[in-house]
């Protein structure tokens, strides 16, 4: 709680303070240079902070009894000795955490290396360091993951396995803890969100509350009597605009007030459907000001309720 570190004299964490549940699969999300990485290292104790504390179970991640068992990390897909196999990697590691050897067997099958168990790590592809980083997080069966783009280098079919396997653990009581620029992956599994931009928090809570928060939800209408229709929209505050269809895409009325005023006004109504925000338009809406880099190609799609990202 209060995380702080900055290196020199850029801040890159400033006052940090969010809380991941046991049993929910929680999105760690922000632009590039958020200081996502650096709040995972923290919360490993690989790096110290300036002030605040970071605790796993109540406990710095160095005071834990038996880590492996209770945690499972993936910082780094080829953190990993070059001249040893998968498999002999994983048993000097299972020795020191008093692990056994079966164990070795199932996670390998458990991410599709069973069959490349008796290769080097170092000739791997990156999706398949992907693989056996993961493979090294679930050594010890933990309860909790803490895992920073584990989709990276995964081809379509990896990055659907490793959805589907990480929502089943969290389904099992674990905690999943992700970090990931794949939102539209984190939208289909994920339970919570934390949302961070340039070192501070910007939300913390379910996808479903962030989402509903955007200002990309909207109401689609079509009629035959549109121009009517808008007319008295905007006379009731709404924001309307027209979209390549000749829709209405409504935002400040939802479909029932929009439904009863077309009834009484006598406007026959074509279409009238709810449109929920995407978790990548409500990410964009959220982060306008906090993003770091920013193209200078083309519109910025969090200008106005127009843009689409």
């Amino acid at each position: 709680m209060g995380l702080t570190k900055s290196y020199g004299e850029k801040v890159v964490v400033d006052d940090l303070s969010f809380e991941v549940n046991p049993g929910t699969f929680t999105g760690f999300i922000g632009p590039n240079g958020a200081g996502k990485s650096t709040t995972m290292r923290m919360l490993l104790g690989l790096d110290h902070p300036d002030a605040g504390t970071a605790t796993i179970s109540g406990l710095p991640y160095p005071d834990l009894k038996d880590p492996m068992r209770e945690v499972g990390v993936l910082i780094e897909a080829k953190a990993f000795h070059a001249t040893r196999t998968a498999r002999n990697h994983l048993r000097m590691l299972a020795a020191a955490g008093d692990i056994s050897r079966a164990r070795i067997d199932e996670v390998l099958e458990m991410v599709g290396l069973a069959s490349e168990a008796d290769r080097s790590p170092a000739g791997y592809s990156l999706g398949m360091a992907q693989r056996f980083g993961l493979a090294l997080a679930l050594l010890g069966d933990p309860g909790i993951l803490i895992l920073d783009e584990p989709t990276n280098g995964l081809d379509p079919e990896g990055i659907a396995w490793m959805r589907d396997l990480l929502r089943s653990l969290a389904d099992d009581g674990r905690c999943v803890f992700v970090s990931s620029h794949l939102l539209s992956e984190l939208a289909q599994v994920a339970d919570d969100v934390v949302v961070i931009g340039q070192g501070h928090l910007i939300a913390a809570g379910s996808v479903a509350d962030f989402v509903a928060e955007s200002q990309h939800n909207r109401v689609k209408v079509k009629s035959p009597q549109i121009d009517q229709l808008k007319h008295l929209l905007v006379g009731l505050g709404a924001s309307v605009s027209v979209d390549e269809e000749g829709a209405l895409e409504v935002r400040g009325a939802d479909a029932e007030a929009i439904g009863q005023l077309a009834f009484r006004s006598g406007i026959e109504l074509h279409e009238l459907a709810s449109v929920a925000a995407s978790l990548e338009e409500a990410f964009l809406e959220a982060t306008a000001d906090s993003t770091e880099y920013r193209s200078k190609a083309g519109n910025d799609p969090t200008s106005s309720p127009e843009g689409t990202p």
